[in-house]
């Protein structure tokens, strides 16, 4: 009925390992640096790179150019992580 803890445990850490937090941040890292000050990374999962900007304008004006900056992200990281790239609107500095 129950399982134990320490199953439940050693099935989510390998879900979670502390590698793919470090990945994840290494990736925000380099899209926030290729930014230029148009976007903070917030995180990134499944491929995914959530971003905030301060405006629609500014989403608008990255989500056309979306196509080459994941291809630069990539080319920096040395692999193809993200795949999409998706927007929030709330960024102040």
């Amino acid at each position: 009925m129950f399982d134990k803890i320490d199953k439940i445990l050693s099935n989510n850490a390998s879900k979670y390992s502390p590698g793919m937090a470090l990945e994840a941040s290494r990736i925000c890292f380099v899209a926030e640096s290729e930014s230029k000050g148009a976007f903070k990374a917030i995180s990134f999962k499944n491929g995914i790179l959530k971003v905030a900007v301060k405006n629609d304008i500014v989403a608008q004006e990255i989500r056309m150019e979306s196509s080459k900056l994941i291809y630069k992200i990539n080319s920096l990281l040395g692999a193809d992580k993200i795949k999409r790239i998706i927007y929030n609107i709330s960024y102040t500095k």
